[in-house]
């Protein structure tokens, strides 16, 4: 909205925005508790762009030969601190490892903490259900390979604090 990236929620037709930004919080904003919200329609003509937005590399691990693919998430499950801004990301997987650089986090899943180098692709994907102002009728998914400082740009970009 007028340039803006903001939280999107559509839960039974009742659409909103969301912002923890009290500089994009304009008129119409309702104030409540940590975060500013909006009640709008998809049809909007300010509302250019309705997507989700997910993460991806590629990367070889040791202990999950199999896989080459994996989803990444900054809010993943973790007991330790790690920094995108140093090169790390978090990696989650569902059941206990507790081998070849897996931490176990109980029985019910687990997680690695790998450099951002060892990654041989970084991919963007982009799930629109409005684009270029217009309802699509399908959600169209467009993926993109980025470079990997474009990659880390975007996650911190549509990171909570910051939307």
């Amino acid at each position: 909205m007028n340039d803006v990236l903001y939280r999107y929620s559509d839960f039974l037709d009742d659409v909103r925005i969301f912002t923890k930004n009290k500089e994009k919080a304009h008129i119409g904003f309702l104030h409540c508790g940590k975060y500013y919200e909006k009640k709008i329609s998809e049809a909007d003509d300010c509302v250019t762009d309705i997507y989700s937005i997910k993460f991806w590399i590629d990367y070889k691990d040791n202990y999950f030969a199999d896989q080459n693919e994996w989803y990444v998430a900054e809010d993943n499950r973790c007991d330790r601190k790690y920094r995108l801004e140093d090169g790390e990301l978090c990696l989650n997987v569902f059941g206990s490892i507790s081998e070849k650089g897996w931490h176990s986090l109980g029985r019910e899943d687990s997680y690695k903490i790998i450099d951002l180098d060892d990654c041989s692709a970084y991919y963007v994907e982009y799930e629109y259900r409005k684009m270029n102002g217009k309802l699509l009728k399908e959600s169209q998914i467009i993926r993109e390979k980025v470079e990997k400082n474009f990659f880390v740009e975007l996650i911190k970009k549509y990171r909570d604090s910051n939307v």
